[in-house]
């Protein structure tokens, strides 16, 4: 419930945001290789760099403000 409550709340600052030319994302970092459950995880597909340098590159683009808000860090839209 808390993931459906932040993108409720994330759809709701973009609609009160867009007035003023604001855009609101939210990223899917996608599967990363990190220590995030205690031990490394080598089956992630791609490392944090990746996924931080495809969020940044993201972020660049300046999407519009009818665009889909919810995308992964290659910019492929994603449902909630």
């Amino acid at each position: 419930m808390s993931k459906t409550a932040l993108n409720m709340q994330l759809t709701i600052l973009q609609n009160q945001l867009k007035e003023y030319g604001i855009k609101v994302l939210a990223f899917h970092p996608g599967y990363v290789r990190s220590y995030i459950f205690g031990e490394f995880n080598p089956d992630a597909t791609i490392d944090a760099i990746e996924s931080a340098t495809g969020i940044m590159n993201q972020i660049l683009k300046s999407p519009a403000i009818e665009e889909h808000m919810f995308i992964d860090y290659q910019g492929n839209q994603m449902n909630w």
